[in-house]
């Protein structure tokens, strides 16, 4: 991994499964890390207490990333704590295991308002 000492890593689902192992990587590169997370507060909570050791700062914050009026929040505190991020790792995302056939409309929706919306939101 490089260096990222100074620089601040923003990375969206960061919580849990790959943007875990994205906040854990760039926290051992020296970054300071600002994840979201959706609904686990305690594993957010515990990642950032074990990255702290390793990074600069680390900082976490529930924001449903679909929804533009929580990413502007989330992203003006990014900002008051960092500064601009350096560098973004659009990492949110969900997938429903519903078949192309069965799948209903809110189903669709919720998937591209996480997996497209939320990019073009930050």
């Amino acid at each position: 991994m490089f260096d990222f000492s100074g620089k601040t890593v923003v990375i969206t689902g960061g919580s849990r499964g790959i943007g875990a192992a994205a906040v854990r990587a760039f926290a051992r590169a020296g970054a300071n890390v600002a994840f979201s997370y959706n609904k686990n507060y305690k594993a957010a909570m515990e990642l950032a207490q074990k990255c702290e050791r390793h990074s600069g700062s680390v900082f976490f914050a529930e924001c449903d990333v679909s929804v533009y009026t929580e990413v502007e929040p989330f992203l003006q505190k990014v900002e008051k704590k960092f500064g601009v991020p350096h560098v973004l790792v659009n990492n949110a995302g969900i997938w429903n295991e519903a078949s192309f056939d069965t799948i209903n409309v809110d189903i669709w929706r919720k998937m591209l308002q996480i997996n497209l919306d939320s990019v073009f939101y930050f």
